[in-house]
């Protein structure tokens, strides 16, 4: 692959990567990221140092509940966990450029439908399926990520310092 993934051929090529790369992972439960990464590297022909195929697919895996929980949402009739491999991979790159990614919601579209067309059986119906969720997705994220699909917070571990800031001396 070029280093540069400038063009449109070469964004291509890099988003293919990063969809293998989302695939593989799903026989690699419990694996760093990072490694699936280096390892995929290591493998095969991409470029590790390739900025977007590295900060889109660590991107996407930061951000799978947000995207798994938006998926579910519009996949109407469907858990995230009961679609296919090359599904859940395609919709989860879509989703991650329209919302975290920058990508405008047409290119990313298209882009994952392609995806969906050269890696899926080619008697599946289910592109319909891919296409009419992203374009709910895009309808949904027009204005940002939903605030009621974004994980609760956790609560920051306070530093002992606050902690003893905040409880009273013993005067006695």
């Amino acid at each position: 692959m070029a280093n540069d993934t400038k063009t449109k051929s070469g964004r291509h090529e890099a988003r293919e990567a990063v969809f293998t790369l989302l695939f593989e992972t799903e026989y690699h439960d419990g694996e760093a990221p990072e490694t699936i990464l280096a390892r995929a590297a290591e493998d095969r022909e991409f470029n590790a140092a390739d900025k977007y195929i590295t900060a889109t697919y660590l991107g996407v895996m930061q951000h799978l509940p947000e995207l798994d929980a938006l998926i579910g949402k519009y996949a109407k009739g469907w858990k995230t966990g009961r679609l296919s491999r090359v599904s859940r991979a395609v919709l989860r790159l879509g989703t991650y450029e329209m919302t975290f990614g920058g990508v405008p919601a047409p290119v990313a579209i298209n882009e994952a439908v392609e995806l969906f067309k050269k890696f899926d059986d080619p008697e599946s119906k289910t592109k319909s399926f891919v296409n009419g969720v992203l374009n709910a997705v895009k309808d949904a994220v027009k204005d940002g990520f939903p605030a009621d699909l974004m994980p609760a917070a956790e609560p920051a571990e306070e530093s002992a310092e606050e902690s003893a800031a905040e409880t009273p001396a013993d005067d006695e």
